[in-house]
């Protein structure tokens, strides 16, 4: 079995193969067929394998009026997400629960999993981990702040339906009794980082930035002769998506976010640091979730983008922009896409389009920079 992922779009839905793969039927019995049907996860019970979750992300007319402005909204379905449950092997469904606790935001989480033993016992990942024992009627959260929120993934032993892995934002972790407690995510050396940036010198430094976790550096070499806990540290710069890079002649100075530096020895910011120039009115600044930040190995000129180039060299007080704009806010869209992704990319995304995505500064040649755009 399958599930079909699009963002609200026509031809979402859930399939069903019997050949290996060859050919596909789409599960209709019970299932939203809207044309807002969004991500769908699901779960076949490892002791009935006629027993199926689904948890489907479908809010009709919602999605109506943000897609299509309002146009279509007075006949849009209302919302039909929820989790779903089949008895017979995905031929007929039934909506059991419909609370948005469980399936909202379904293009980010879309999860769940069922117990090995116990066909009546699953869980549904979200803001929140929450567990059902009558087949999915209701639910229970069993794990959410401290430790951790947005899960993602749950594993659960085949053997042993009370030792369990939880994945979030902020790292993993464990219980053995059946979600009755759960470790910390310090448990295991675990984490979700954006990006790696390496100081200078031996024993040499990484620097990332973690998901809902603060920035961190670890050391690459310990006089304990393992590293533990007590090689990490926190670092003062960088949210979760950010690019955290240390001055090559000061690694105690990390910059960040374009125009951001801080001093790590005193552990607060540094605002001696260069500052970006001023927007283009004409052509306003864009920028995405995650925008590069790198120091060039061939003259430790630092480089920061998003539609423009930036370059800050010396002292690092002085910032000059490239004056062309190397993307475009409204590229057209790829001629090889097919026409539900081909709508679904110009419409709720269309002035999110246009920054470097990337910077590559030779270390050879420090005239000779390459770039990567998201626009095509």
């Amino acid at each position: 079995m399958g599930g079909v992922r699009t963002t609200h779009m026509p031809g979402g839905g859930l399939y069903k193969s019997t050949d290996g793969g060859d050919t596909w039927h789409p599960l209709t019995g019970g299932l939203p067929t809207d044309d807002y049907v969004g991500k769908i996860g699901i779960a076949v019970a490892p002791s009935n394998t006629n027993r199926l979750y689904a948890v489907v992300d479908d809010t009709g007319r919602a999605v109506a009026r943000s897609l299509r402005g309002g146009g279509d909204e007075a006949n849009a379905p209302k919302p039909s997400g929820g989790i779903y449950r089949s008895d017979d092997g995905g031929t007929t469904w039934t909506l059991v629960n419909s609370e948005q606790r469980l399936w909202g935001r379904g293009w980010y989480f879309g999860q769940i999993a069922v117990d090995p033993a116990n066909p009546d016992r699953a869980y549904d990942i979200n803001t929140a981990t929450y567990m059902t024992l009558d087949a999915g009627k209701t639910w229970v959260p069993v794990k959410g702040a401290p430790g951790g929120d947005d899960y993602h993934q749950l594993w659960i032993d085949p053997r042993d339906g009370n030792r369990m892995a939880l994945s979030s934002d902020q790292g993993t972790v464990i219980s053995v009794d059946g979600a009755k407690s759960w470790s910390t995510w310090y448990n295991q050396p675990t984490a979700e980082i954006y990006h790696l940036a390496a100081s200078k010198g031996y024993p040499y430094r990484l620097y990332g930035a973690q998901q809902d976790s603060g920035a961190v550096s670890v050391a690459t070499w310990s006089r304990m002769g393992v590293l533990s806990f007590r090689d990490w540290e926190p670092i003062c710069e960088a949210g979760e998506s950010s690019t955290v890079v240390p001055d090559p002649d000061n690694a105690a100075l990390l910059y960040g976010n374009g125009d951001q530096r801080c001093n790590m020895a005193l552990n607060v910011s540094a605002p001696a640091g260069g500052e970006l120039p001023a927007p283009d009115p004409k052509d306003p600044n864009r920028r995405t979730w995650t925008l590069p930040q790198v120091f060039s190995l061939a003259d430790e000129a630092l480089y920061y983008a998003n539609q423009f180039v930036f370059r800050s060299r010396g002292s690092r007080q002085d910032v000059v922009e490239d004056q062309s704009d190397l993307t475009r806010l409204n590229p057209p869209v790829p001629a090889t896409l097919d026409a539900v992704t081909a709508k679904d990319i110009d419409e709720p995304m269309t002035d999110r389009f246009g920054v470097v995505y990337t910077i590559g500064p030779s270390p050879l040649d420090a005239k000779t920079v390459w770039v990567g755009t998201d626009d095509g």
